[in-house]
């Protein structure tokens, strides 16, 4: 019989003697484990089976009413036996519980088992996009300054304009931190303290910058092309400048503007570098 319990600091080496190696390149389990295990950025849970761990997964709230599902793990010498099933339908029921309103998570485009997991439960595919990357370069790049509070309302009316021609940035045009949300105040300003929002003086376009121990993404990128492509390029700058060279750019399916990431010589970060945005409405 399965158990839904929250994960503790001591399980820290069971959880990542089967987590860190989910893909060739490894995993992020490792790197995050400590920040998923503070409340404020969540519900870290685990499952047990026999009083052994055979799954996690992490909650993360976006804001009162949607919430970031990820990591959901299944330890393979147990799976196939309902635990991934399990721990879906044990978060779905606490969100119920909290009164949330939305769910949503983000699955490689490889991932068919995954994809078919969230389908069976009704999740609904609301967004496809694309990740970039190429090796940070020293560029001198002039016109762009950190947005603050009080540019948000002329921001969101600029980035909702825009994702009326793109189904992806409609649904979940706000990007940051490999989470997706839906464009709103509470999304862009969220973005602004925790991230570099660059705008120009006039506001006519503005992207999303935020630096990791892997690399410099660049995403949530809206208005005027020249801005946007400032924004990448101070992208690629800062990954030089801080050592950490490798610069990301994560873009919806047909964007209109892809040929900016062509002309910068971004290339696909994987063979298979779709990433599907799922939703599920929780009533």
């Amino acid at each position: 019989m399965f158990i839904l319990e929250k994960v503790k600091p001591e399980d820290r080496e069971e959880i990542l003697s089967f987590t860190s190696n989910t893909w060739n390149w490894g995993d992020y389990i490792p790197e995050v484990f400590n920040e998923w295990l503070d409340p404020k950025n969540g519900d870290f849970i685990k499952v047990l089976l026999d009083n052994k761990i055979v799954g996690i997964s992490h909650i993360g709230y976006l804001s009162n009413w949607e919430t970031w599902l990820e990591g959901l793990r299944v330890h393979p010498d147990y799976r196939h036996i309902g635990a991934g099933t399990f721990i879906l339908d044990s978060t779905l029921e606490l969100l119920r519980e909290k009164g949330i309103k939305v769910a949503r998570n983000a699955i490689i485009s490889t991932n068919v088992a995954s994809q078919n997991l969230v389908k069976k439960r009704s999740f609904k595919c609301v967004g496809e996009f694309l990740l970039f990357s190429r090796k940070g370069e020293k560029i001198d790049v002039k016109g762009l300054r950190k947005a603050e509070a009080k540019d948000i309302e002329k921001l969101l009316n600029i980035a909702k304009e825009d994702a009326k021609e793109n189904l992806s940035l409609k649904n979940v045009g706000a990007y940051w931190r490999w989470e997706w949300q839906e464009l709103s105040y509470s999304a862009l300003e969220r973005m602004i303290n925790n991230a570099l929002v660059l705008t120009d003086q006039e506001m006519s376009g503005f992207g999303v910058i935020r630096e990791s121990n892997d690399d410099i993404e660049v995403s949530s990128l809206y208005g005027d092309p020249k801005i946007i492509e400032k924004v990448m390029l101070y992208g690629l700058n800062l990954g030089y400048e801080t050592g950490i060279s490798e610069c990301a750019v994560i873009i919806p399916k047909d964007w209109k503007y892809k040929d900016i990431v062509e002309r910068l010589n971004f290339k696909p970060s994987y063979d298979e570098n779709m990433f599907f945005i799922f939703e599920k409405s929780i009533v």
